[in-house]
This record gives structure tokens, sequence and C-alpha cells, in this order.
């Protein structure tokens, strides 16, 4: 049996990568306990800044869905203006609307949802509640 050349010649990066992988160690993940002071007053201004975090993250929800239909109206446009030039020059398409999608919303919605989420710790701690982050091995631990 004969493997194609480029079956071959990818063999070495797919065996050379997992272990790239695995000789970088342990990945680790940070977790936050919340201890929350218990007495009326702190129970309020803990639940406040939960609804203050979720107005944040559905801010930040909307700000990502409206990036999305503007990216895919640009891309559209795009795709729709290559298409008619390719057509004009009577050439083959060689992309797709995918080609002209700028991918730059995942990225927003990630930090946004950070910022909400910075914003949630800083105003639990002022409430007077602790937060004790404890790192835990999430990837090539030892057992």
């Amino acid at each position: 049996m004969q493997f194609p050349q480029t079956v071959l010649r990818r063999l070495p990066l797919a065996l050379f990568v997992p272990w790239l992988i695995a000789a970088c160690g342990q990945i680790y993940s940070t977790k936050n306990t919340y201890t929350a002071p218990d007495s009326v007053s702190t129970r309020e201004c803990v639940r406040d800044c939960k609804a203050e975090t979720q107005d944040c993250v559905d801010r930040t929800e909307r700000r990502y869905r409206m990036c999305e239909r503007e990216d895919e109206e640009q891309a559209e446009d795009a795709f729709r203006r290559y298409r008619r030039a390719r057509e004009e020059q009577k050439l083959p398409l060689k992309k797709s609307i995918w080609d002209f999608k700028s991918m730059g919303c995942s990225s927003y919605q990630t930090e946004y949802k950070s910022r909400c989420e910075a914003h949630y710790d800083d105003c639990f701690t002022d409430c007077g509640g602790r937060i004790t982050p404890k790192r835990e091995c999430v990837m090539f631990c030892e057992e």
C-alpha cells in the first residue's frame, strides 16, 4: 500500500505537534471560590453586583450579535463585488463568502465578558466578600 506524498510529508508534523504540546508540561487553570460575608446588607450588595454583571453580559451579547450581523453584511457585499468582478472577467470563483469575514467579533466578546467578570470580582470584594483563587491542573496532569 502506498501513501500519497502529501500524507508522508505531513506525518512528521502530525507526530511532532502532540509531542511538542506534551513537552510544554502541565497546563493550569485558576478557579475562584467566592465567600460572601453573612449579613443582610452584604447579601443585598452582592445581589446588586450580580445584577450589574448580568446587565454587562447582556450588553456584551447584544453588541456581539450586532457585530456579527455587520460582519455578515460586509462579507456579503464584498463577496458580491468579488463575484461580479470574476464573472465580468470570465474567471472561476476561488473564494467563498467565508474568505471575506473578519472574525473579529469573537475576540470582542471574550474581552468584554472578561471585563464583566472582573467588575463582578471588584464589586464582590467591595461588598466585603473574599475571593480565593485555586490553581488546578487541567491538561497533562500527573496522577
